[in-house]
């Protein structure tokens, strides 16, 4: 276990750090960013390329530093786990590639399809006026310009939520979808510091030196995703497992 002086300077110190939960605790709660599966921690990680999750562990290189580009969250890399992975489908660029393909009928299409969509969501308040004018805006440059694709992504994030991308909102327009990501199980088992907010980057630098990753559980301020950055508490990923815990 770790020292818990170390543990309490740690929470005392960082801004935004409000514990360290350890997988062995059979009442850990990471709201909704893994499940517990006591002495381990379940959560899934969605990817276009599985093989360079492993071809990572594998390496036995921190994984802040071989996988995965740099968050606004956490200024740094690492492997990305949910136990909503829906929430974070968004990562995945394949199931974009029907923009590349798509028509200009088919953009246009779409387009009124989200924008109808849009002005349901602000009838009954799910979105606010600011929100709605913002997607209205950006979805007006990527029609008028497809190269802007950023204008149709931004309607499946929050707070909009549109599942533009999913092959039955597409096929009801008659456009065809992309690739799918693949959602893989991962196991771990370790140390995770829980925050919320945006810890500031010396924080983040500070705990990596004390616990193997981080995670935020859902809130109003935060999706739920948990941030592995020591490849050694990867006990599975998928079918591959970690030699160290046969």
């Amino acid at each position: 276990m770790e020292d818990r002086a170390l543990i309490g300077a740690v929470l005392q110190d960082l801004p935004g750090i409000s514990a360290i939960t350890d997988t062995r605790d059979p009442d850990a709660d990471y709201g909704s960013a893994a499940w517990n599966d006591c002495p381990f921690a379940g959560a899934i990680h969605v990817t276009d390329n599985p093989l360079k999750v492993i071809q990572a562990l594998e390496s036995g290189k921190r994984l802040d530093r071989t996988y995965g580009k740099p968050s606004i969250e956490y200024g740094h890399g690492g492997l990305f786990v949910s136990a909503a992975p829906a929430i974070w489908m968004g990562r995945s660029r394949k199931k974009w590639d029907f923009i590349d393909t798509m028509t200009e009928p088919e953009r246009r299409r779409l387009c009124e399809k989200i924008f109808d969509d849009l002005a349901a969501d602000r009838l009954t308040r799910y979105i606010s006026q600011p929100e709605f004018d913002v997607a209205i805006r950006e979805l007006g440059r990527f029609k008028a310009d497809p190269s802007y694709q950023y204008g149709l992504m931004m309607t499946s994030g929050q707070p909009y939520n549109v599942p533009v991308w999913k092959a039955s909102y597409l096929e009801a327009l008659g456009i065809s979808p992309g690739k799918k990501p693949l959602e893989i199980p991962v196991k771990l088992f370790g140390r995770f510091a829980r925050f919320s907010g945006a810890p500031p980057r010396q924080a983040v630098r500070t705990l990596k030196q004390t616990v193997d990753g981080m995670y935020a559980p859902a809130s109003f301020s935060n999706e739920p995703e948990m941030v592995v950055w020591n490849p050694d508490s990867v006990v599975e990923f998928g079918e591959w497992k970690n030699p160290g815990y046969l």
